[in-house]
């Protein structure tokens, strides 16, 4: 897919994850790979998540197009210069604000297996 339309909601990789997820289960999607040549922006990178998308491959930063295009009006570019994720720190009290039949349901389904290890 191009980036050729006029939308600023209809990115290429939005479109493409959109797409993907409609067609193939998520089992399969985790398998695959979106190859696309500048970083995609938050948009885009959420899309691709919740499509289940499970790898992403950038040639060039949105640091790099930024430098390479300037603050130009027809390419804006986002620069999320955090590269770290810090999580599990306050696992208890963001629990606690959900209350305690939701981290049942949560234990039941699995959806915490990740927070126990």
């Amino acid at each position: 897919m191009m980036q050729g339309n006029v939308s600023a909601v209809e990115h290429a990789e939005a479109v493409l994850a959109r797409e993907a997820a409609k067609r193939f289960a998520p089992e399969y999607l985790w398998q695959c790979t979106l190859v696309t040549t500048v970083e995609p922006c938050a948009m885009c990178a959420g899309t691709q998540y919740w499509a289940h998308i499970g790898r992403l491959v950038y040639g060039l930063s949105e640091r790099d197009l930024l430098a390479l295009t300037g603050n130009h009006a027809e390419n804006p570019t986002l620069d999320l210069p955090c590269r770290e994720v810090v999580t599990n720190c306050v696992i208890d009290e963001c629990f606690g604000h959900f209350g305690a039949p939701f981290v049942v349901v949560m234990e039941q389904v699995g959806a915490c297996d990740h927070l126990l290890r």
